[in-house]
């Protein structure tokens, strides 16, 4: 059975989350060199396992591996941990800025295209209606075309 490798760092306790595929050599948060560390789940099954499974499992690595190696450090592990909580909260921003800066799914004029549209305000129908009665021209509309003035 192939068995996942899974790549550490013995000086800081960073553990990988995907299996160790021979590019990085040094650990990002502490440029220690990072080692193997064999599991007893297949890859797939580290793919597949849940997110707090697999969070016990790196633990129980730290507790059993890193915490006992001669070049573990306690300030490195600390370190580390702030590292990567600045890098979840910075990954957090950016993606509500996204969220934020996304276009939303905008109205545009059925009859010229545009989307230079504005919402008629109940004030403004109330008054057309208030005007014209029944015949008026915003009864059953909701948008007004700035580019061809239509109402739609």
């Amino acid at each position: 059975m192939d068995f996942g490798k899974f790549l550490m760092c013995k000086h800081c306790g960073f553990i990988s989350d995907g299996p160790a595929d021979g590019k990085c050599h040094k650990c990002h948060f502490c440029g220690y060199p990072l080692e193997e560390c064999e599991t007893q789940y297949t890859q797939e099954e580290w793919i597949n396992m849940e997110f707090d499974e697999r969070s016990r499992v790196k633990e129980s690595i730290a507790e059993n591996v890193i915490k006992n190696a001669p070049e573990f450090s306690e300030d490195a592990m600390l370190h580390r941990q702030i590292q990567s909580e600045k890098e979840m909260a910075e990954f957090i921003d950016q993606a509500v800025n996204r969220i934020k800066n996304a276009q939303p799914n905008q109205v545009k004029c059925p009859y010229c295209g545009s989307g230079s549209v504005q919402k008629i305000s109940l004030v403004k129908r109330v008054l057309w209606s208030g005007i014209f009665g029944i015949a008026s021209p915003t009864i059953g509309k909701e948008w007004h075309c700035n580019q061809c003035n239509s109402d739609f």
